[in-house]
């Protein structure tokens, strides 16, 4: 589990709490329904049938109204997820934003030297992500991506070393890219929500659909 695993904790349990109420409802107006055609109004002489007749109306009027608001409910949690991944936002923004006081300036003028390996640079950024500097991060990556152009330039389209270059910085992209990926993730959240609020026959799945987006988020 990752570092915003409280985001998906969040939507979580506003989807588990929003579903079970709209679940209880609904289970309450399928028994409501039962009651109704077992005692339907007019459907008897005595004055016993008729209470229960009025009752099981007066039951079913209140269950489907409880459904109502239940299914409003469940459309109206979307605004709180939306402001979660608000939150969510502001943090990723924080936390990749370039920083000038984590720039390396003796690994930098290496890196314009052109003097560098494929594996160097690996070791470069390998350093930068156990020091958890994602301005270096990005920084290498760029740097990575300006070297690939480069030996493929020289060596053609084909060149291993152009290719080696290429998958650092796309390393380099994934650990100091601005939260993309965290961001994706919160999304199948966000949109697994959305698709069972629709579809309230999907709350089952629930667990199924966001399994993946909470361990990863």
């Amino acid at each position: 589990m990752g570092k915003y695993q409280k985001y998906a904790q969040q939507v979580n349990d506003i989807a588990v709490k929003a579903f079970a109420e709209y679940s209880k409802a609904e289970a309450e107006l399928n028994e409501a329904i039962e009651e109704k055609r077992r005692y339907p109004r007019g459907g008897g002489v005595s004055a016993e049938f008729a209470a229960k007749a009025a009752n099981a109306e007066a039951r079913y009027i209140r269950a489907n109204e409880a459904l109502k608001e239940a299914r409003k409910n469940l459309n109206e949690r979307r605004n709180d997820i939306k402001a979660i991944k608000n939150s969510l936002v502001t943090e990723l923004n924080s936390t990749y934003q370039a920083d000038p006081a984590k720039l390396d300036t003796n690994t930098l003028e290496l890196m314009k030297s052109g003097i560098l390996s494929s594996d160097e640079y690996a070791s470069l950024l390998s350093n930068a992500q156990a020091a958890g500097n994602l301005t270096m991060c990005r920084m290498i990556a760029k740097y990575a991506d300006d070297e690939a152009a480069a030996v493929r330039e020289r060596e053609g389209e084909d060149s291993q070393n152009a290719r080696k270059f290429t998958a650092i910085a796309i390393k380099g992209k994934e650990n100091g890219g601005g939260g993309s990926n965290e961001l994706a993730w919160f999304n199948v959240l966000e949109e697994a929500y959305n698709a069972t609020a629709a579809n309230p026959d999907m709350i089952s799945a629930w667990g199924e659909l966001t399994a993946n987006a909470v361990n990863n988020l």
